[in-house]
């Protein structure tokens, strides 16, 4: 999926340029050139769904394309671990109150959220460069090992691909 920025004037962004850049280089904010549209079950069932597996179709909608369902889910559901209380402010309007993280405060959700997509952004960056590396080195590559290791303070597993030679 490809993103513009809101103020119109920097190029077009792949979700990893969007998420390692932050913002466009007009100071724009990136959006997607389109969104999934939720089906009507998912608003005839969203009483029965948890804030999570919410999050997580709506999430979707912005991000199916570029990131696998399974790793969205991890990230979503990593990043909202902690109540979220819908508050009513009004007869018809209500609030999330997104300040009941683990640092008291509202980057608990967003932050939390981007810094995750960022982790696995920049993961698969490292291990496309590696093999880039070995590509241009010409040496013979014998196999690779996958080394698991896991995001401080989150549930999302990553993998380095570690190259060797004979």
């Amino acid at each position: 999926m490809k993103y513009y920025s809101t103020n119109k004037q920097a190029p077009e962004a792949t979700l990893e340029e969007a998420v390692v850049k932050g913002l466009a280089a007009d100071k724009g904010l990136f959006m997607p050139f389109t969104i999934k549209t939720l089906p009507q079950e998912f608003y005839d069932s969203i009483d029965t769904l948890s804030f999570q597996e919410i999050a997580y179709r709506v999430a979707d909608a912005f991000f199916g394309e570029d990131v696998p369902a399974d790793t969205l889910k991890q990230i979503v559901y990593d990043t909202l671990s902690f109540d979220v209380p819908l508050v009513r402010v009004t007869e018809n309007i209500y609030s999330l109150e997104l300040f009941h993280g683990p640092t008291l405060a509202f980057k608990d959700v967003g932050g939390r959220f981007m810094a995750n997509l960022n982790v696995i952004t920049y993961l698969n960056y490292i291990s496309i460069q590696l093999h880039i590396m070995q590509i241009i080195r010409k040496r013979q590559i014998v196999g690779t090992y996958y080394l698991p290791f896991t995001i401080h303070g989150s549930n999302i597993p990553c993998n380095i691909p570690l190259f060797y030679e004979k």
